[in-house]
């Protein structure tokens, strides 16, 4: 299973246990519900100001959207995933993921 379809997995099982609808996290996050689709489905990567949102709507950290010890399989993925996320951020996730990434040294 690839990163996107694993992340995905988990953004609609935290969306469930809150018993909300694609629709209510899609409006709560401030994003398309088209976004949540995609996202759910692994058939792409959110940006860092996404997955922020998300976790906001969810409320959650945004280091939970990721604590699942059994999403990743390898230290590749997650550094896989994290070179993405970097890529495709603009400057203001760049500047939010490094905040992110002080307050975790």
């Amino acid at each position: 299973m690839n990163i996107q379809m694993t992340l995905g997995q988990q953004v609609r099982a935290l969306r469930r246990q809150r018993r909300l609808t694609q629709e209510q996290l899609a409006e709560l996050a401030g994003v398309s519900l088209q976004h949540i689709g995609e996202i759910e489905r692994g058939q792409g990567i959110p940006t860092l100001n996404s997955l922020v949102k998300l976790s906001d709507a969810l409320d959650i950290s945004l280091s939970e959207l990721f604590e699942n010890s059994e999403q990743y399989k390898s230290e590749k993925e997650m550094r896989d995933l994290l070179h993405q996320l970097v890529e495709q951020s603009s400057e203001p996730g760049l500047k939010q993921l490094l905040s992110i990434a002080r307050c975790m040294n």
